[in-house]
């Protein structure tokens, strides 16, 4: 009796332990949880997926944390799901870089007249769109400027549409974002709501120059450049100089020659600091326009005349839609960690003149291969075969080159020439965006806004494991016959052990 009563006791006691045990280690979990959901969600949560949608640049850290300015980002959602909650957590972790970063959530269906603060009535941005307020301005980020199209997906659409005649409206509306680009969007929202002076870039006009395409000239307007064509009244004839306010002057594609005059007026641009971007392509003719012939040779630079083709790999379909090499630099950089192809179609061969200014250094950004050569086109003939022939120049040569040149105690002056202008093309621009990176880089350099270059996006489809069919077999003979044999096996085993104890 006594035995059982002891027995009873220590029941009581061991389950009186356990009892206390599930109690504290409850309390523990309890208490961790509430001190987890205190922590920033960097800290509490980090991203370990395969797509690091969350993984920040180094570049946008750094701009966060250094945030002097008090910017509040509302987000404007109607639903808790879906990309939504994307957002959500994207802005949840980069807020918590910063303690000058707010981040309110404000419901259309709460509070309709919101958004009326920002846009005229009738014109909401859709839901899931960001407003970025400071004291100096605001800026609307529409949702899609975070989620976009992959090249991949661009590439369908464009099959979809003009082989198979679907309409535009049914194949964006079949065909998922596949691409998140929130933190490119942030960070031109945030730059621009903190800037001092918005950089302004002029467009030279009155030689024939080709206007941007919509998607180049969308892309530049939302990295915050503002710009000016300089035609009719605010031409550079009309103009007693290159206005003090230019950061950058781009000439594209030009068919007639500068003035005199207006050589001098960029001349004494330069001289003052600033930055001329040209692109050309095989149609520009050096004896045709003595002046930017001139222009060009006063930077220790020429064309070599005819079309430049590639050998081997290094092209796409035709030889002359080069895949150009790009070459380090603090503008192709991000691309080629990035593995971005720029195409050069059309382009002509630069090289450098005999003589030039001691002064001057020349930084290659895009190059052909050792391969190429620059086939000969005689005027009213065109180009029927690709095979080198006598007279035909071997390469290899420049198609993107930048030369500096200090002209200051502390200011320099940069000319930049591209020879394939086709490459900022919306055809081009929806293949690969690797050229329309090379140019917004190349405005934040020669607009001095480093902080600017480039930041990736990030392809949100899973990307798909790839064996070969003599793999695929092994490792269906493994999972299908060996496995289930060796399970067989050793369940008898364990059978036949037990069986013989007994």
């Amino acid at each position: 009796m006594k035995k059982n009563q002891q027995k009873n006791r220590l029941t009581v006691r061991a389950g009186g332990y356990s009892l206390i045990l599930c109690v504290i280690v409850v309390a523990i979990v309890v208490v961790l949880n509430v001190l987890l959901s205190l922590l920033p969600s960097n800290i509490a949560a980090p991203d370990f997926s395969a797509m690091q949608l969350y993984d920040f640049t180094e570049q946008t850290e750094e701009m966060v944390k250094e945030l002097d300015d008090d910017i509040t980002v509302y987000f404007w959602t109607a639903d808790d799901g879906g990309n939504s909650i994307i957002i959500q957590e994207f802005l949840d972790r980069v807020s918590a870089l910063s303690s000058n970063l707010k981040v309110k959530t404000v419901y259309p269906d709460r509070d309709p007249a919101f958004i009326y603060n920002y846009v005229e009535e009738g014109e909401e941005p859709p839901t899931n769109s960001l407003v970025f307020v400071s004291d100096k301005r605001f800026k609307i980020v529409n949702y899609t400027d975070m989620f976009t199209w992959s090249d991949s997906a661009y590439q369908t659409m464009y099959t979809m549409i003009y082989q198979y005649g679907y309409s535009a409206e049914e194949v964006m509306a079949s065909i998922p974002y596949d691409v998140f680009s929130a933190e490119n969007a942030f960070v031109n929202a945030i730059d621009y709501v903190t800037t001092e002076k918005l950089p302004v870039v002029y467009m030279l006009r009155g030689h024939g120059e080709t206007d941007l395409d919509t998607v180049v000239s969308k892309y530049t307007t939302d990295a915050n450049y503002s710009l000016v064509k300089m035609e009719e009244g605010n031409s550079l004839l009309a103009l007693e100089a290159v206005p003090q306010d230019a950061n950058c002057v781009i000439i594209n594609s030009p068919s007639s020659d500068l003035t005199e005059d207006e050589y001098n007026k960029l001349m004494a641009y330069f001289e003052r600091g600033g930055s001329i971007i040209l692109f050309t392509d095989i149609r520009f003719d050096a004896a045709a326009c003595p002046n930017f012939a001139k222009l060009c040779e006063a930077f220790g630079l020429q064309a070599v005349p005819g079309v430049v083709l590639e050998t081997g790999a290094n092209y796409m379909q035709l030889p002359f839609n080069i895949i150009a090499n790009k070459v380090a630099h603090e503008i192709t950089d991000p691309l080629i960690s990035a593995g971005s192809y720029v195409f050069t179609p059309m382009g002509h061969g630069i090289t450098k003149i005999d003589s030039y200014r001691s002064s001057l250094e020349f930084s290659t950004l895009l190059e052909t291969s050792n391969g190429a050569y620059s086939k000969i086109i005689t005027e009213g003939q065109s180009l029927d075969s690709y095979d080198k022939a006598e007279g035909d120049v071997d390469g290899p040569f420049m198609m993107g080159v930048l030369v500096e040149e200090a002209v200051g105690a502390d200011a320099t002056g940069r000319f930049f020439w591209y020879s394939a202008s086709p490459m900022l093309t919306d055809t081009y621009a929806s293949v690969s965006d690797g050229a329309l990176n090379l140019f917004l880089n190349t405005l934040a350099y020669g607009s001095e806004r480093v902080d600017t270059i480039t930041v990736r996006t990030i392809t949100m489809s899973n990307s798909r494991l790839e064996i070969s069919s003599a793999a695929a077999l092994a490792w269906t003979v493994v999972l299908v016959i060996l496995v289930p044999i060796l399970l067989i096996v050793a369940g008898f085993v364990i059978w036949f052990i037990r069986r013989m104890r007994k």
